[in-house]
């Protein structure tokens, strides 16, 4: 694994000036064999004394995550659907989470949004809307709408029931 530049960014843990002592957040790049899986893996660390706990809200990008996590209670393997509110967790001890970000589900949430955007008509070009989607081109966004819904952006919008 491949430490990601911008890996230790903060992005979507609230107040985290507040939490930096607590714990740390690394995230990593998946392997070749499993980068047309794994958007990136991520580690939550933590030690804290003894009687004492930190609780942390986190953002989380609409996503799904598997988790294994190892702490006081345990050692579990977990999966977090997304949420609809913030997630909130309270650290106590010394514990360690892994966590594998899906990437098709990524690509399926931003597909969704694509057909939305496009039924509606509010897709005004093809290099805009993959843009705003968070692609980095325009061909790119097409491959993925067409290897998920069988034709191309352009074919889906022409095939709408008027």
């Amino acid at each position: 694994m491949v430490q990601r530049s911008g890996s230790l960014s903060m992005r979507g843990i609230l107040h985290a000036a507040s939490g930096r002592d607590k714990f740390s957040l690394t995230r990593f790049e998946p392997g070749p064999a499993l980068r047309p899986f794994v958007e990136h893996y991520w580690v939550v660390r933590y030690g804290l004394p003894a009687g004492t706990s930190h609780t942390q809200t986190v953002l989380s990008f609409p996503n799904i995550h598997l988790a294994f996590e190892h702490d006081e209670g345990g050692r579990r393997a977990l999966v977090y659907g997304i949420p609809r509110r913030p997630f909130v967790r309270e650290l106590r001890g010394a514990g360690r989470t892994l966590g594998v970000t899906p990437k098709w589900v990524i690509k399926r949430f931003r597909l969704q949004e694509a057909a939305e955007r496009i039924e509606q008509g509010a897709a005004t070009s093809w290099t805009e809307l993959a843009m705003q989607l968070g692609y980095f081109d325009q061909a790119h966004f097409i491959k993925d709408f067409k290897s998920v819904l069988g034709q191309t952006p352009a074919a889906y919008k022409s095939s709408r029931p008027s």
